[in-house]
């Protein structure tokens, strides 16, 4: 554990100054940390959206040409690269590619980093009547130079009447805490922003790993936002159109049939975004 983990523990713990959570509880001792995967959701993606997910790798295989001209290494501070671990393999070339195919009148980001490299990109590309809003407290300085609607705030500070209103084939991508806890920003996306979006708008999740548990090597994070994505996912009115983990692990020669296994990927870096399309109205 690194020295800054435990002044950050040590400061919540003290009450001086929030810096993360810390839930007592009597019997944490016995909790199943290692837990494998969620069955449900595995029998789900394997019998029912095989076709769905491989639709998807279709559509980026329509853009390889495009997308072998992205660099590995970026030659400036505002475009894409491969080489990172971030927002790797699959996540970006799906992002680029949905972005390109469904050409969304407006993009809500919460979040911004390599995502929007790519985004952006894809609305060049394009030539995209595309708006692009960015919700990010601290983001990049060299982003202030493109065509983005910045908010400088968290989530939980933005007055949400004043975002974007999206519509059918617009899209809401998530990069938030991943931590479910009152008031956190997953609460404010998940239960005031998702109950309004209407019918069509699509949705993306990063750091998502369902139907699995998240890496053995994330542990101290305590991420637990994907045990919300999945309750979500069984109410009906979500439905997934593609997963990175769940396609990288378990769809390797759907990749090879459409041609994508050039997709560089760094080792150690983990693909994990899950895009959703909403299919019912609003609540």
């Amino acid at each position: 554990m690194s020295i800054k983990r435990v002044i950050y523990g040590l400061l919540t713990v003290l009450n001086l100054k929030d810096m993360g959570f810390f839930i007592p509880h009597r019997y944490a001792a016995g909790r199943e940390r290692d837990k494998n995967k969620i069955c449900w959701v595995h029998k789900w993606f394997s019998e029912d959206k095989i076709d769905a997910f491989s639709n998807t790798l279709e559509l980026v295989s329509a853009f390889n040409k495009d997308l072998k001209k992205i660099d590995h290494e970026s030659r400036s501070k505002n475009t894409p690269r491969w080489h990172q671990d971030w927002f790797p393999g699959l996540d970006a070339a799906v992002v680029y590619s949905l972005v390109r195919s469904k050409k969304p009148k407006n993009i809500l980001e919460i979040g911004s980093g390599h995502s929007t490299r790519f985004i952006l990109t894809a609305i060049k590309d394009g030539n995209l009547d595309t708006s692009l809003t960015c919700v990010d407290p601290a983001p990049r300085a060299s982003f202030f130079s493109e065509k983005i609607n910045f908010l400088e705030k968290t989530i939980q500070s933005v007055d949400l009447k004043k975002l974007p209103e999206l519509s059918e084939g617009d899209f809401l991508i998530i990069d938030s805490s991943h931590i479910a806890v009152s008031g956190s920003d997953v609460d404010i996306i998940v239960n005031q922003i998702l109950p309004n979006l209407p019918k069509g708008v699509f949705v993306h999740f990063h750091d998502i790993f369902l139907p699995n548990n998240y890496p053995s090597a994330w542990k101290w994070r305590e991420y637990n936002e994907q045990l919300v994505i999945s309750s979500l996912l069984s109410g009906g009115r979500f439905e997934p159109i593609f997963s990175s983990h769940f396609v990288r692990l378990y769809l390797k020669e759907s990749i090879k049939q459409h041609d994508l296994c050039w997709i560089p990927v760094v080792p150690g870096a983990f693909e994990s975004s899950l895009w959703i399309e909403i299919n019912g109205r609003e609540l």
